[in-house]
């Protein structure tokens, strides 16, 4: 759930401010700010006295509900009445008032429920007087997300399924996943599966039977709230659903990137960083003053956002007050001037400029890709899809040379650097008309032969030397490899025209191995086998590269080991390819063709002085190339791909997120909303130099 408030949490009113309030945020009270997020949420609209000792559901049994009032005043029936403050009150910025009566206690009554039937667990999300639905058995395990609702609570475990727990209804009736996000709301919980679709669940119809019948169509984010759940599509659109109690419709036609439910209003973040919140505004908890944002947080009766430079500005009737036991960093707030003047809007191409996109012809291409177009749509061009143009590099570098593309995010270097040397019918070389530009994704490619481990073991072979000389070996494998009775070891290689099908045909010359022969095919049907025959502990070589989801299912140590080379290929080209003095794996300083595998992934690791696997591979760089006379033309475009710096983290989830199904432009989607902030770091040094 996006937005709750605690039953023990105690509502306060902060100085009535006709500006909003900005706290500039030291480097070390940053930590407080997830904090403060959850105390925006905790408060409420009205003001509320602690509850006594006997109504804490900690310390004593559930009360009996009270019988419903026969009739309820007009005055507190409005989910925010107004409340007279005493002169004693004036002198307090945030005086606790007691409760005059029941209904004035309940800021949201519901209508009372048959007497034969029990009180459902959400009638009332502001009624102190309900017990929480305190989880009793939290599971154990691994989680990559977890989201608290009124009485229970869902997590999202690093299998991708949802287990939830707690009293509520939402805990009950949870589907098979593989799910990608959840949302805890009142009474229900909703997920966003792998394939983007959203589905909202309730074990009972008092929890609000039009939120859990989620819309058709696909979606990058799921909220769920009091009564109300939004979707945000991959098209940033921003569908919403279900009764409604807690806010109206939002603004139509709006693109958002994020979006936030309070108890009566909601707001979104926009593609262009400034909020629209629509539904209550009582208490002036709709009025976002002009700026941008990187995120936003909806309470009870008030907002917060956090801006670029990293200060947070909140508005509506009550700043958070921290509840007893929480510690926060002690801020100083600074009022805003009272006539501020919105940003200026960021400076973007006047005329779209279109963008010839491309990816690689492997999947594990497909997150970058679909990333660089969303980032460079933000900055208002005009980018085709990288689908329509998916190459492998013996096409894709003669496409950017020849200006039939402009970039392409899926570089390989050294081992690219072959293309760069190709003669154009002009007499130039590829080189002379594409540049290299960021560093993306500095050592991001490891590469190597993975060996099943139970052959590695009982035939003791751990290199591919070792396969190539013995016999024993070689007879076990060639009874089950892709062409048996050959007498030759026949190894998963790379599929034609991929570069590493050059270099390993160069790697075997250059070794000597007259016994082993690389094996050409659609890579994912190789994998296929090769997993097969991994699990069934059949022998089998496989090349591979990390980080991507192949490591997940061979996984070295476990199933298969990394085989190491007893001879690292240098420049003489033995096979005769095609620019191959451009394959060599050795660097000046010996390190080439090395990697920091310890010998319980790689076994011949134990045998060399460094201590380091012998994969035989230069640990690639990944990054962009782009045509020179785009980069020229376009210094906005060329700063974003100088800016962007990616993690193997970032792209190993990715990439499992891929194989579990969710679209790569949902998957970048999603990384883009949950690393906003390092986003709009890129964006504004692109946006500098345009």
């Amino acid at each position: 759930m996006r937005t709750a408030r605690h039953p023990r949490f105690v509502s306060l009113e902060a100085r009535n401010a006709p500006t909003p309030l900005r706290w500039p945020i030291p480097a070390k009270a940053l930590a407080g700010l997830a904090a403060l997020a959850l105390l925006a949420s905790a408060c409420s609209e009205t003001d509320t006295a602690a509850p006594s000792p006997e109504s804490d559901p900690a310390t004593s049994a559930a009360p009996e509900p009270e019988p419903a009032p026969e009739s309820v005043p007009e005055e507190t029936a409005d989910p925010a009445p107004e409340l007279e403050q005493t002169s004693e009150a004036a002198a307090d910025p945030a005086p606790e008032l007691e409760q005059t009566s029941e209904a004035a206690a309940d800021p949201a009554p519901e209508p009372a429920p048959p007497e034969e039937s029990e009180p459902a667990s959400t009638a009332d999300p502001a009624d102190d007087t309900q017990p929480a639905g305190a989880p009793s058995d939290i599971p154990e395990g691994a989680f990559l997300d977890i989201s608290a609702g009124v009485d229970h609570a869902c997590g999202l475990r690093i299998d991708r399924s949802i287990v939830c727990w707690g009293g509520g209804t939402g805990a009950i009736g949870v589907p098979e996943g593989p799910f990608s996000a959840v949302s805890s709301g009142w009474g229900y919980t909703c997920g966003l599966r792998v394939d983007s679709t959203a589905v909202c669940w309730s074990g009972s119809s008092d929890g609000g039977p039009g939120e859990t019948i989620a819309p058709i169509g696909q979606f990058i984010a799921v909220a769920a709230g009091w009564g109300l759940v939004c979707g945000l599509r991959t098209d940033s659109d921003l569908s919403c659903w279900g009764s409604n109690r807690s806010s109206e419709a939002p603004p139509a036609g709006a693109m958002f990137s994020a979006v936030d439910i309070g108890l009566s209003h909601s707001c979104g973040l926009l593609v262009d960083s400034s909020v629209v919140c629509w539904g209550s505004n009582r208490s002036g908890e709709s009025d976002a003053p002009g700026a941008r944002y990187i995120s936003i947080s909806a309470g009870g009766a008030q907002t917060c956002g956090l801006r670029p430079d990293n200060t947070l500005a909140c508005w509506g009737s009550a700043l958070p007050r921290v509840p007893a036991g929480l510690e926060l960093p002690e801020l100083e707030p600074v009022a805003e001037p009272e006539q501020t003047q919105p940003e200026p809007e960021p400076e973007q191409p006047a005329e779209p400029v279109r963008v010839v996109a491309g990816r690689a012809n492997w999947s594990s291409g497909y997150f970058q890709a679909s990333l660089f177009k969303q980032l460079l749509e933000e900055l208002g061009y005009e980018v085709t899809d990288p689908a329509d143009f998916e190459v492998g590099p013996n096409n894709g570098y003669l496409a950017i040379a020849q200006g039939d593309m402009d970039y392409w995010p899926n570089s390989w270097y050294p081992n690219h650097y072959a293309w760069h040397l190709s003669v154009l019918p002009d007499g130039t070389r590829v080189g002379d008309h594409v540049t290299v530009v960021g560093e993306q994704l500095i050592e991001g490619g490891l590469q190597g032969f993975l060996v099943t481990k139970s052959f590695a073991d009982t035939y003791g072979v751990y290199t591919l030397d070792d396969l190539n000389r013995d016999s024993r070996a070689l007879a076990a494998f060639d009874t089950a490899d892709p062409v048996p009775g050959n007498g030759k070891a026949d190894v998963f290689g790379c599929p034609e025209a991929w570069t590493c099908d050059n270099i390993i045909e160069n790697m075997i010359a250059f070794s000597g191995w007259e016994n082993i022969e690389q094996v050409q095919l659609d890579y994912e049907v190789m994998f296929d086998q090769a997993l097969t025959r991994a699990d069934r502990g059949d022998p089998m070589v496989f090349y591979t590269w990390t980080p991507t989801s192949y490591i997940t299912q061979l996984r070295p140590g476990d199933n298969v080991y990394w085989m190491g080379m007893e001879r690292i290929l240098d420049d003489s080209n033995p096979a005769d390819q095609v620019n191959g003095e451009q394959h060599t794996q050795r660097t000046a300083d010996g390190t080439g063709g090395y990697a920091s595998i310890g010998p319980e992934e790689c076994p011949s690791a134990a045998d060399q002085p460094n201590g380091k696997c012998p994969l035989g591979w230069i640990a690639a760089d990944i990054l962009v190339t782009a045509n020179n006379e785009f980069l020229e033309a376009n210094p906005t475009a060329r700063a974003l791909f100088e800016a962007v710096r990616l993690s193997h983290l970032d792209t190993s989830r990715a990439w499992v997120d891929q194989s579990l199904g969710l679209p790569p432009d949902s998957v970048a989607a999603l990384w883009i909303r949950d690393n906003r902030g390092v986003v709009d770091q890129w964006l504004a040094v692109a946006r500098a130099a345009g």
